[in-house]
């Protein structure tokens, strides 16, 4: 309606066109990336190696792991967007906050950096970002958590058998 109201009705179709051509490009760089991450993990022994470690002997990409991102895309069609979205969040929030967190304990407590020159970078500027981390969680839905945490307790259960109950390096 803005671009109707702007320029009328070429710009309105542009816009839909660049739009779809970009929501298109950036789902197909996204499911190619996850196939890659899925192969690697079969590769290593963490998921199914038999199924998600090999590479297609015609085009050298790892095609089942793009058939099951695939499939689990489709699940788009089915799933209320809103909470789909919660979920991307729910997930990158966790990793932003575990990267301030390793940060923290890699400088700050590892390697004892502790001089007042290096206080703002290994601790203070890191805390920070993971206290606004931790804030932002605060705008995601109850039903994010809830499927966030079965999603990272079915992860946990997966590292448990892979590791032979945390016996093991992953």
């Amino acid at each position: 309606d803005v671009m109707s109201a702007a320029g009328g009705e070429f710009l309105a179709a542009f816009f839909t066109a660049a739009y779809i051509a970009g929501a298109t490009g950036s789902a197909l760089t996204s499911q190619a990336s996850v196939s890659r991450i899925l192969y690697s993990m079969g590769r290593d022994g963490v998921l199914p190696r038999r199924f998600f470690g090999r590479l297609s002997a015609r085009f050298r990409t790892p095609a089942r792991a793009t058939l099951v991102v695939s499939v689990v895309s489709l699940l788009a069609i089915v799933i209320d967007l809103g909470l789909l979205a919660e979920m991307i969040s729910f997930g990158a929030l966790i990793a932003f906050s575990v990267v301030n967190l390793s940060v923290i304990k890699h400088y700050y407590v590892d390697r004892k950096e502790r001089a007042a020159n290096r206080l703002l970078s290994n601790l203070v500027l890191l805390f920070v970002g993971f206290a606004l981390t931790v804030w932002l969680w605060t705008n995601l839905s109850g039903s994010t958590f809830v499927v966030g945490g079965l999603w990272m307790f079915g992860g946990v259960i997966l590292l448990a058998i892979v590791t032979r109950g945390f016996r093991q390096r992953a």
